[in-house]
């Protein structure tokens, strides 16, 4: 399947392997010295060996890059993906993902066909991550909907945040490199396939629907609410792709007016004559189904629900704890949290012998700090942002702040940039710890993956729920150094109480049956937090299963690690330590960073007599 793959598909020429091969072959020299204490098996490993672990590398890279040209892009991989792949977007037609799932079986059974190596070089753990990522992919795979890659699952074709609707716009504005005439004809061919890969989306949408697969009505009322938005036609929402393409076709030197004006034209004609009608097709579909779909927002309400939430849960975070535990844990949890919250609350009002409710302490709070702000900016004025993000050509970001991974090819460093309408939907005491999550993100060492000994193929397994975890982690533990005033200790104290409610509400959606509204009144009455926020929380975890309770498990675990280190070493622990052990291979399974922790602890202590 994958050399008919590679050999036989017209739309997927063969991938210019040399790049590959001699930057594969650049990167096990890079990574043979930086391997820690070597053994003399290491030492060992014979050139034939490793050119067969590389050229497995070299395979699921170049498959994997091959069904997405839209990832390709978004690492900078452009160059070791397939031919013209950066004038094509994914195929997102059913018939694709099936293709799609049948390659990943293969690619499973390629990599588990590896050579045998010493488990600590460099690239036999890249091997063993990218079977335990195509292992996990396969299996929810199996569910037979959706979308999944190696980096995200989502139980539907469609959802208000993920898409080609939002994430095709999105990949042209942010993504798409344009430095040469022929990446400006890229872009014209890619604008030119967004209709029909936004067609094959609502086809998709459609066969679920008869199938007995459909999404809560709530959430195809909102999608169709952003698509609606999006191709407004009194704001112009929709023309910023054709006013990019200009600005784009007018700074290429090398190209003759006549050519230019000739370009612009098509991508005006694109959008107006088949974008727009494609786009127009999916709000009337939209709409049509909402009026029969389900009031439930829970995976429990589709077919096969329960196992599909077990999958999702796995994907994740691998084996987890019965569902009905699971659920237990996250509310208490949250309990534990709220109280510290509320407590933190009643302790700054200590010398007031008035009697307050929790919402008028916020409501005080929220006051004090525009106060606060106001006295800052007269003494101080803040610069103007320098990276603002509009929402119309970009998923929405839940907190505000929207992240982009760094391009592998040094073309963009990783950046988190600002939807300021929807980071003003929260509390102005929260604004500080939403940011620092966005600095947290940043500074991780594999944010900007290009300085790693990582390969391209490891690149892509980007282990979310591991990542998420540790930003959790970290800004719990560097808080005290970075939120000063006691108004943004508060606003992070509730932005973690927040992260444990959902959880809760997580288990609770798609495990326990709770509604749509249920879910949404349970989060606004325990994060004290607006209830249309809390609606939108809402309806990314319908829309996401499993992501924030594998989130708040992640976290338990990584805690229970660090008082493992700190029971084992007693005052030989160093928090900057155990950081640097979970973060120097970057992103991979819990269990492989349990095993990288344990061996760090033990070799830190002194030998037995």
């Amino acid at each position: 399947m994958l050399q008919q793959f590679h050999n036989t598909n017209e739309k997927k020429p063969k991938m210019r392997r040399a790049n590959w091969t001699a930057y594969a072959a650049a990167l096990a020299l890079i990574w043979l010295p930086s391997a820690c204490s070597p053994s003399p098996e290491s030492q060992r490993l014979n050139s034939k060996t490793l050119a067969h672990a590389t050229g497995i590398l070299d395979e699921i890279a170049s498959t994997e890059l091959a069904l997405s040209p839209e990832t390709a892009s978004r690492l900078g991989l452009d160059d070791l993906a397939t031919d013209g792949a950066t004038s094509r977007l994914d195929d997102h037609s059913q018939a694709g993902y099936e293709r799609k799932r049948l390659i990943r079986l293969d690619m499973l059974t390629l990599v588990r066909s590896r050579p045998r190596m010493p488990e600590e070089h460099p690239i036999a753990r890249d091997l063993q991550i990218l079977e335990d990522a195509l292992s996990r992919l396969t299996q929810v795979q199996a569910i037979g909907h959706g979308h999944q890659s190696l980096s995200s699952v989502r139980p539907y074709a469609i959802d208000p945040y993920r898409g080609v609707w939002i994430e095709g716009p999105s990949l042209l504005e942010n993504d798409h490199r344009v430095e040469t005439r022929e990446d400006a004809l890229a872009y014209l061919a890619r604008l030119q396939a967004l209709p029909d890969a936004i067609d094959d989306t609502r086809r998709r949408l459609i066969a679920d629907t008869e199938a007995g697969l459909t999404p809560p009505a709530a959430m195809l009322i909102e999608t169709r609410r952003a698509v609606d938005e999006l191709i407004d036609i009194e704001t112009g929402n929709l023309d910023l792709l054709d006013r990019t393409f200009a600005s784009i076709l007018q700074s290429m030197p090398e190209m003759e007016a006549e050519e230019i004006n000739h370009l612009s034209a098509q991508s005006t004609d694109t959008i107006r004559d088949t974008l727009r009608p494609a786009y127009t097709r999916l709000s009337d579909t939209l709409a049509e189904i909402a009026i029969n779909a389900p009031v439930h927002g829970g995976l429990w309400a589709q077919p096969n629900g329960h196992i599909t939430y077990q999958r999702l849960l796995s994907w994740y975070v691998n084996e987890v704890q019965p569902l009905d535990d699971l659920h237990q844990a996250n509310m208490e949890d949250m309990r534990e949290r709220q109280t510290e919250f509320e407590n933190s609350l009643i302790e700054i009002e200590i010398e007031s012998e008035e009697i307050r409710s929790i919402a008028d302490r916020l409501t005080s709070l929220i006051t004090e700090t525009e106060a606060n702000l106001l006295a800052l900016a007269e003494a101080e004025p803040a610069p103007a942002p320098t990276t603002t993000m509009t929402r119309p050509l970009s998923p929405i970001a839940f907190t505000g702040h929207a992240f982009l991974r760094a391009r592998l090819d040094g073309g963009r460093p990783a950046t988190a940039t600002l939807q300021r309408g929807q980071l003003d939907l929260w509390p102005n005491y929260m604004h500080a710890a939403l940011q620092l999550e966005e600095d947290i993100a940043l500074r991780q060492p594999f944010a900007n993956m290009g300085t790693q000994r990582r390969s391209p193929a490891r690149a892509l397994a980007t282990y979310p729920s591991f990542l998420e975890t540790w930003q959790f982690y970290t800004a719990e533990t560097y808080s005290a150094d970075h939120l000063e005033t006691r108004p943004d200790q508060i606003g992070q104290q509730q932005l973690f109480l927040l992260y444990a409610a959902m959880a809760a509400a997580d288990t609770g959606l798609h495990h326990k049956r709770w509604s749509l509204e249920q879910t949404t009144d349970f989060l606004a009455e325990e994060t004290y937090l607006p209830r249309p926020l809390m609606r939108e929380a809402s309806l990314r975890i319908a829309a996401n299963p499993g992501h924030a309770a594998a989130r708040l498990y992640g976290y338990r675990r990584l805690k229970s690690l660090q008082n493992r280190a700190r029971a084992v070493l007693g005052g030989g622990y160093d928090e900057a330590s155990f950081q640097s052990i979970l973060l120097t291979d970057g992103p991979r399974p819990f269990t492989m960073v349990e095993a990288d922790i344990e061996r760090w602890y033990q070799s830190k202590l002194p030998p037995a007599n």
